[in-house]
């Protein structure tokens, strides 16, 4: 019985891990479960350096959903299921946010020195991501047409 439970926990729960880094120092991050996301993202990031500002790489049946803003890394990770749409929706708040409120802060710190203070607010847009995605599809099919 616990173990459906959690399944479908997961399955209303699409996007698992998230970070904000500088280079591939880890600035904030949040989870939802425990695993090597961060270790797989940063790795990632070592080993692909890829001319997009906008990628994904597959592993795992995880999307590992990355937006690059020189210094700065956004990532997500979602289930392989729910596309890119929403995950990149959700890159673009969390950038606008941390460029509005962090980016100087961001500048300097050190490892994980915003978990504390961005850290709540990947959870926020996470939840707030899930929670509307109709919205955010709507707004990306817009954003297309323009």
């Amino acid at each position: 019985e616990n173990a459906s439970w959690s399944l479908l926990s997961f399955l209303k729960m699409p996007l698992i891990y998230s970070f904000v880094a500088r280079d591939s120092t880890l600035l904030a991050e949040y989870s939802l479960y425990e695993g090597n996301f961060a270790a797989v993202g940063i790795e990632c990031l070592q080993k692909l350096r890829n001319p997009e500002n906008k990628f994904t790489v597959t592993c795992d049946l995880h999307t590992f959903n990355f937006l690059i803003q020189e210094p700065f890394v956004y990532l997500v990770v979602a289930d392989e299921a729910f596309g890119r749409q929403i995950p990149f929706s959700f890159l673009d708040r969390v950038r606008d946010e941390f460029d509005e409120r962090f980016k100087e802060k961001g500048l300097k710190a050190s490892a994980h020195s915003l978990d504390r203070s961005f850290g709540p607010r990947l959870k926020a847009h996470m939840e707030y991501c899930m929670a509307h995605p109709e919205e955010l599809t709507k707004i990306a099919g817009i954003q297309k047409k323009v």
